[in-house]
């Protein structure tokens, strides 16, 4: 996600290009299909019943361009665009709507062929990004989510790159721990046969097995069909889905089969079993039967979770670090030089690898949190 968007004022779509003609240069709006509420994840007993102000309705952001917005909801596909008041409001970008958002907006298209978006809904869920540049700005990079799918293959867990590219597994666990999403692994490409993939994955339990809630793994081939009715029945009830990751773990692939149609463009595997970067923007779509919805997102190498000193997430996904931490004598304890740390006495007694313990000082330095 680039931090030339809704920092200043509007919304982004990962620095890709926009749609040539779509609504985000003024196009014309998609056919107006109705999605019920309840298809795209609506629950009554979390938000109450679907009940808009008058003259107005209630949609979910698919899509985000420069300067536009694709909704989808009771009301049909539509095209909006944020109104002076709440752009006015707006302190971060956070404040602006993100893929997977339930906005309020008008009914009737103005000049520009877009509804008016009123109001932001309150988000249950999000998975939230520090933004490039010196200041930590938060960015959205998916809303209202239930589950997120961290997505990586055989063959980066075999070669160490998955560990070596800064911990990327553990900074989505983070960023999903804080935003107060259920995360899943899943290893993709096993139908690749690669040597010694059963014993990385053995390990990638283990190393995920160490938060204070386990972490299902669930082992895919979008080629071949393994593992996914496992991570179907996550995006059902009206949940929704987002599938994270580096580039070309396969992510796209695996949207184009839950979907039962390639609707997202992909490209073929290359040397190492990786494939090419194809997605250039997050989407939102409806699952077949409308069972729940799944977000596509393009790979992130660089995502830090966006925490504002808190330390939620790190204490989720490195539990085994925070136990010791509350015995620390002192409470700010760096973990490093202090005397009576608790959390070095487990490293010198192999309670706690020191390489864990690396990893946890790095990643609490990134998101700096205190």
């Amino acid at each position: 996600m680039s931090s030339d968007g809704p920092a200043d004022g509007g919304p982004d779509d990962d620095g890709g290009p926009d749609d040539d003609g779509g609504p985000a240069d003024g196009g014309p709006a998609p056919a107006a299909v109705a999605v019920p509420a309840a298809d795209l994840g609506w629950d009554d007993a979390r938000r109450g019943p679907l009940n808009p102000p008058d003259g107005s309705a209630i949609s979910r952001v698919a899509v985000v361009h420069r300067g536009a917005y694709e909704l989808t909801g009771p009301s049909g596909v539509l095209v909006g665009s944020v109104d002076a008041e709440l752009r006015r409001t707006a302190r971060s970008p956070a404040d602006f709507p993100a893929v997977g958002d339930w906005v309020v907006h008008g009914l009737e298209a103005r000049d520009d062929r877009r509804v008016a978006i009123t109001r932001l809904l309150e988000r249950h869920s999000a998975v939230v990004r520090r933004a490039a540049g010196a200041q930590p700005v938060p960015q959205i990079v998916a809303a209202n989510v239930d589950v997120m799918a961290v997505v990586t293959t055989a063959a980066l867990l075999t070669t160490g790159a998955d560990s070596d590219a800064g911990h990327r597994l553990e900074r989505y666990l983070v960023a999903a721990a804080e935003g107060s999403v259920r995360p899943v692994v899943v290893v993709n490409k096993a139908d690749l046969g690669l040597p010694d993939a059963r014993r990385a994955e053995r390990a990638l339990r283990r190393r995920v097995g160490a938060g204070a809630r386990p972490v299902d793994v669930v082992v895919t081939s979008a080629v071949a069909g393994d593992g996914l009715a496992q991570l179907a029945a996550l995006a059902v009830d009206g949940a929704t889905l987002a599938l994270a990751g580096a580039s070309g773990v396969g992510k796209s692939s695996l949207v184009n089969r839950l979907l039962g149609r390639d609707i997202v463009e992909t490209e073929a595997v290359g040397a190492g079993g990786r494939g090419r970067h194809t997605t250039v923007r997050r989407e939102l779509f409806v699952m077949p039967a409308g069972t729940g919805t799944v977000i596509d997102t393009p790979g992130l190498q660089d995502l830090v979770p966006f925490t504002d000193g808190s330390t939620v997430g790190l204490d989720a996904v490195f539990a085994d670090v925070a136990g010791p931490a509350r015995r620390c004598r002192f409470a700010d304890c760096a973990h490093r030089s202090e005397p009576d740390c608790a959390v070095r006495r487990a490293v010198a007694e192999g309670e706690l690898s020191q390489r864990r313990l690396d990893i946890y000082l790095e990643m609490r330095s990134d998101v700096g949190a205190t």
